[in-house]
Order: C-alpha cells, then structure tokens, then sequence
C-alpha cells in the first residue's frame, strides 16, 4: 500500500471534521475541542492496533488514524470514528470534575461500553439527538436485532486469541470486546423493554465483570456515571488486571 499523498490526507480530514460537526450536534455538546490527527500505518507503527484510536491524555487530544486499515467507502469507518468520537466526549464532560489521574484508572470500562451504545444510536440512525427518544422507524430492526451478536462474535474471536496467547495486549482486548458486547446489549435491551442474551466473560474473570454488568446497565446512554460508579468500575478493572498478571506468574 503505498502511502497516502497529500492531498488524500486532506480529503480524509475533511471527511473526518465532517462527521466530527456531526457529532457535536448528535450529542448536543458545540464546545467539544477540537482533534489533532495523526496519519499512521500499523504495519510500522506498534502505537495503534486498529483503524483509528484516540489519545485523550495528550494535549491537544491526537486521533491517530491506520492508513493501512483505514477506507473512508467502509462502513465500519464511520462506526470507528463515533466510537472514538465518544471517548472523546467523556473525557471531556467528566473531565469538568475529575483530573486525569482520576479518569485514568476509573474511566476505561464506563467509556468502551458508552462508546458502542453512542455508536448504534448515531449509526444506525435510532435517535436524531442523544436526548431524542427512540424511534425505531428509521432504521431496519431485524438487522438492529443483530447488533449484540454480531458484538458477540467479535469478543469471541478476541476470546480465543487470548487463549491463544495470553499476552497483556490481549487481555486489553478481552476486555474491550467485552464491553462492545454489553454495550450493544445493554443499549438494545433498554429501548426495546425486552430481556437480550450477552456473552459471559472468561473465569476466573466473570464473577468481577458480573459485578461491572449491574453497575452499567443502570447508566443511562444520556447522563454520565456517578463518582462512586466510576470508582467501583476502576476498581473492577483494577482487579481483573491483577488477577491477570498474578496468573500469568503462576504458569
């Protein structure tokens, strides 16, 4: 692949502040800040795993974009942006009363879940706004319906890719694709008032994670979490690392 020129990286940051506009409004948040992007190829980069991922600690914020993933015709690159679009947003509302040290070690399970719920709300067209009720007319259910086993079946893929090789890396992304399972669900199973199935989590990580489902399912996509839900779920995630590393000492 060979890299992009530069007039391609113009069109696609003009494409990406597009959806950006787009957002802001979705979320009903105009004083959002603005992004610096950074064009990066994963095949030599180690610093990005995906099509696109956001560093919220830095200043400015820096949305780093894999020219060797990345097609803007895809689908799935809308899909991206939203979700890094709404890590961004968290950071942002939650960071008006808690400093970084604090959303750091208490944010990351709250943010992938919301991340995904955000995600299907703006993508597949549920709500005008993030404070509209929903309104299933404008998208086709059958295929919402399928969102949290399509969910599913990526966190099983990460699933046996751990077990594969139970590396920190991937044990991050077990517990990412996690979260993108529940989300789906969770987000789904609220507007639709129907019970759905989700994947449980690995042993001996699922009684924690167990824990972390009660302390979601009762944040609404449209407020923000509670200082003590916050730390509960830092304190979640805090755990299951340790247990992570404890047993990989032990093999």
């Amino acid at each position: 692949m060979k890299p992009l020129s530069k007039k391609d990286k113009l069109i696609l940051t003009a494409k990406i502040k597009a959806y950006f506009r787009s957002f802001k409004q979705f979320v009903c948040c105009d004083e959002l800040p603005d992004f610096k992007i950074l064009y990066t190829d994963a095949r030599k980069d180690p610093s990005i795993a995906y099509k696109a991922q956001v560093s919220l600690y830095e200043k400015p914020i820096i949305l780093r974009c894999n020219i060797a993933e990345i097609d803007e015709k895809d689908p799935d690159f809308k899909y991206t942006l939203v979700h890094e679009f709404t890590h961004m947003y968290d950071y942002f509302m939650l960071h008006k009363t808690y400093d970084n040290a604090f959303l750091n070690r208490n944010m990351f399970l709250y943010t992938e879940c919301h991340a995904v719920q955000i995600e299907i709300l703006f993508c597949y067209k549920i709500v005008d706004t993030i404070f509209d009720s929903a309104n299933f007319m404008k998208t086709d259910l059958d295929h919402m319906l399928d969102l949290p086993y399509i969910k599913n079946k990526t966190y099983a893929n990460t699933v046996l890719n751990f077990l594969d090789n139970q590396s920190i890396t991937n044990f991050h992304y077990m517990k990412t694709a996690y979260m993108y399972s529940y989300g789906a669900t969770t987000i789904l199973s609220q507007l639709l008032e129907q019970p759905m199935t989700f994947m449980n989590f690995e042993k001996p990580y699922d009684q924690e994670l167990t824990k972390a489902q009660r302390i979601l399912q009762n944040i609404k996509y449209d407020q923000l979490p509670s200082e003590k839900d916050l730390i509960r779920l830092g304190n979640i995630n805090k755990k299951i690392n340790q247990m992570f590393l404890e047993n990989i000492t032990l093999k």
